[in-house]
């Protein structure tokens, strides 16, 4: 009998007994000779369709249990070369450089303070409290909340109450709870007015341009913001490709990540999770019910997310040991070092092509240069 635990994505631990069941307790006769453990470990390896990248590290213990930790990658030979091929959809839609302007409008606007009541375009400073029964809704009481008369809002009926208001005044509407444990449930709204103002945006002009650098004129802070907003564009669309080979390779062999790691992983990031919103005092069902999620869907979700790392970790590792792709000197060595130069050699052997079938240079992707 033998046990297996995955101790990380890489990493296994094997027990077993070395003493067969009519030796066992004649001190230690019948005990496997010293060099049967590792082959006894690569057996089990090839059991489980793993090989192993090193020697595995063995204790025998005086009770004649074996406990062999290996690091092991999947018993596959990818292509040599990899032949893959990918499309990406790639393009710049040069409204983007409209709206990033806009953004940029309304983020340098002026706020003035009003002495009429609030209507529609006005942004208001708001002060919410929701009641059930007379009793205070948990995580129900929000101070100084901005928003824009007639932009909608997710607490119905908020939005058409504001509308006549001024400074001071307090009204109080039926509404629908959105997030929490009473999410769904009808309440009582509490709405108080702290300011009225009004939002004026600058004008899309040269004078504007000159906020952000020695810029000659607004053409030229447009060209510079096209320039960059490419670049960028480029970098999203290199990660995609990069993800896309790796998960094209490894969809090619059948690699998959191990199911206890991803399970393992998944229990750790929902306690980091569940500790940092302890800390400003939310729970992980309420944080659930605020993202009108279950604990079962964020859960496939995060577990799926974790899967396509880890498969992508192990597919790398296993490209890095086939072709030999180690550096010298211990930092060449470390696992993201090694997994870049994996990912640098498969990039090399991808053919990639855009929706009309063109094929397109992977180093191209970039665009031009960040000024």
């Amino acid at each position: 009998m033998y046990t297996v635990r995955w101790l990380s994505s890489r990493r296994l631990a094997i027990r077993w007994s070395a003493l067969t069941p009519e030796t066992a307790g004649q001190d230690g006769a019948g005990a496997e000779p010293s060099d049967q453990p590792a082959a006894k470990a690569a057996a089990l390896l090839r059991a489980y369709g793993l090989v192993a990248t090193a020697g595995p590290d063995i204790i025998s213990r005086p009770d004649g249990e074996v406990v062999a930790e290996v690091d092991v990658l999947p018993d596959v030979r990818l292509p040599s070369p990899p032949r893959l091929e990918i499309v990406l959809t790639t393009g710049f839609d040069d409204s983007e450089v409209d709206g990033y302007l806009t953004r940029l409008r309304e983020q340098a606007a002026d706020l003035t303070q009003l002495g009429r009541a609030a209507r529609a375009g006005d942004v208001v400073v708001i002060d919410l409290a929701a009641t059930r029964h007379g009793q205070a809704v948990e995580h129900g009481q929000a101070i100084g909340v901005t928003h824009t008369v007639g932009s909608g809002h997710p607490l119905r009926g908020l939005d058409e109450a504001l509308p006549g208001l001024s400074v001071g005044d307090q009204v109080s509407i039926e509404t629908e709870l959105v997030g929490g444990r009473e999410s769904g449930r009808s309440a009582q709204l509490s709405i108080m007015v702290r300011q009225v103002t009004e939002r004026t945006v600058p004008e899309l002009d040269d004078e504007f341009a000159a906020r952000f650098g020695e810029f000659a004129d607004l053409a030229e802070f447009r060209a510079v913001l096209r320039t960059r907003l490419l670049h960028r564009a480029g970098v999203h669309l290199r990660a995609d490709a990069c993800e896309r080979a790796v998960d094209a390779l490894a969809d090619e062999v059948g690699i998959e990540a191990p199911a206890p790691v991803v399970a393992e992983e998944l229990r750790r990031q929902k306690k980091r999770m569940a500790a940092a919103l302890d800390r400003i005092g939310v729970s992980l069902d309420d944080y659930l019910a605020a993202e009108e999620a279950t604990e079962p869907m964020a859960d496939a979700e995060l577990a799926g997310v974790i899967a396509r790392r880890i498969r992508a970790e192990i597919t790398l590792d296993l490209l890095a040991h086939q072709h030999d792709l180690f550096g010298s000197g211990e930092e060449a060595n470390e696992s993201e070092a090694v997994r870049s130069r994996a990912l640098a050699y498969l990039m090399k052997h991808v053919v990639i092509r855009d929706q009309t079938g063109e094929r397109v240079s992977f180093d191209a992707l970039y665009g031009p240069v960040e000024p």
